[in-house]
C-alpha cells in the first residue's frame, strides 16, 4: 500500500500515477484520487454584537480558506429528562436562517427573552460541532418604578408615576416613548390597555362602576409598540358608592384662615371637592377652592382666603 498526507494545494482532483518495476521493464497504473475540503472547525470568538426588543446579532471567526465555502447556521439546545430523574436527552434546533458570512442577525423574537444561541459551519468536508454557546437577551420596555393613586371617584380613577427606566439605566432597557395604564384582569390573566398614548407621567380612567375594584399597574411603551409587563407596580382601587361627608370642628386660626374638619362616611376613601359660595342662595355662585384625596376618613382643611369675605358657605361634595 502507498499513503501519504495530503496538503492544501492537493485539495480537489488530482492525477496519480503508481509505476511498478522489476527487471524486465516498468508498468504504470493511472488514477484520479479526489481530496476533500476537510471538515469545518467549531467557530471561535462567538460575540453578541447587538440586540433589539426582538433581534439578536451574533458574529464569529471565519473558517480557514482551506475548509472551503461554509455556511453558517444558529441552534438552541434542548435538554429533556423523561421519566424525571433519567438521563438526559439533548438535541438542537435551528433558529433563523443559514448564511455565508461570518455574522448572522436573528429576529422574530420576544422581548427580554434569554437564550443560548450555538453556530455551526457546514462546508464540503462535513459540519463542525455545536461547541460552546453565547447567551444573548434581547431588549424590552420597563415600567416606572412607582405609582401613586392622585384621585378616587366614584367613577374615575386618576394616576401618577415616575419615569420608566431606559437604557441610561441598564443597556437592556428601550427607550420609552409612551405609558398606557393597563388593567390586569386575574381570571384569565390579561392585561386590558385601557388608557394609552400618555406622553407625561400622570393619567385618568373614567366612565367606570361604583363599588368595584381594579387592579392597575402603567406599562412603558416602546417605538416598537412593545409593552412592558405587570412586574410588582400596581395599585388596587375601589371606586366608591358616594356617601355624603360630615363637616364639623369649624374654627377661626390665628394666621385668618378659616378651618374645618371633614368625615368621610363611605366605605373606602375618595377626593372630596370643597367649594365655596357668599350666597347660599345663589346656586351658580358655588366655585371650588380644593380637591382633597385624603390619607383617613377624617380630615382637615384650611381656607387662606377666608377673612376675604364678609360672609362664606362651605360645601363638600364626594362625586
Amino acid at each position: 500500500m502507498i499513503a501519504w498526507t495530503t496538503g492544501a494545494d492537493q485539495i480537489g482532483t488530482n492525477a496519480v500515477t503508481i509505476r511498478a518495476t522489476n527487471y524486465a521493464g516498468f508498468l504504470d497504473w493511472n488514477f484520479a484520487i479526489t481530496v476533500t475540503n476537510p471538515p469545518p472547525t467549531n467557530p471561535t470568538n462567538l460575540t453578541v454584537v447587538s440586540v433589539t426588543d426582538n433581534s439578536v446579532t451574533l458574529s464569529w471567526d471565519p473558517e480557514s480558506p482551506v475548509v472551503g465555502p461554509v455556511t453558517y447556521s444558529a441552534y438552541l439546545r434542548h435538554v429533556l429528562h423523561d421519566p424525571r430523574g433519567s438521563g438526559a436527552t439533548i438535541w438542537y434546533t435551528q433558529i433563523g436562517s443559514s448564511t455565508t458570512q461570518p455574522i448572522i442577525t436573528i429576529s422574530g423574537l420576544t422581548t427580554g427573552l434569554a437564550q443560548v444561541y450555538y453556530v455551526v459551519a457546514t462546508g464540503s468536508g462535513g459540519s463542525s460541532g455545536y461547541g460552546s454557546g453565547i447567551l444573548a437577551t434581547t431588549t424590552a420596555p420597563q415600567g416606572p418604578t412607582n405609582l401613586v393613586v392622585t384621585g378616587v371617584t366614584s367613577t374615575s380613577v386618576s394616576l401618577s408615576w415616575n419615569p420608566a427606566p431606559g437604557p441610561d439605566q441598564n443597556p437592556l432597557f428601550s427607550p420609552i416613548t409612551s405609558y398606557t395604564i393597563m388593567e390586569r384582569i386575574a381570571s384569565p390573566p390579561a392585561n386590558i390597555p385601557t388608557v394609552t398614548n400618555i406622553t407625561g407621567t400622570n393619567g385618568s380612567v373614567t366612565g367606570l362602576t361604583p363599588g368595584r375594584s381594579h387592579i392597575w399597574f402603567v406599562a412603558g411603551v416602546d417605538a416598537a409598540g412593545n409593552v412592558s409587563s405587570i412586574g410588582v407596580v400596581y395599585v388596587v382601587v375601589t371606586n366608591p358608592v358616594p356617601v355624603a361627608p360630615l363637616v364639623g370642628g369649624a374654627a377661626w386660626l390665628s394666621n385668618g384662615s378659616f378651618q374645618f374638619t371633614v368625615q368621610e362616611r363611605g366605605a373606602s376613601i375618595q377626593t372630596v371637592l370643597i367649594q365655596a359660595n357668599t350666597d347660599v342662595s345663589d346656586p351658580s355662585g358655588w366655585i371650588q377652592i380644593g380637591s382633597v384625596l385624603p390619607t383617613s376618613s377624617n380630615f382637615t382643611f384650611s381656607d387662606p382666603n377666608a377673612s376675604q369675605y364678609p360672609r362664606r358657605f362651605y360645601r363638600i361634595i364626594a362625586p
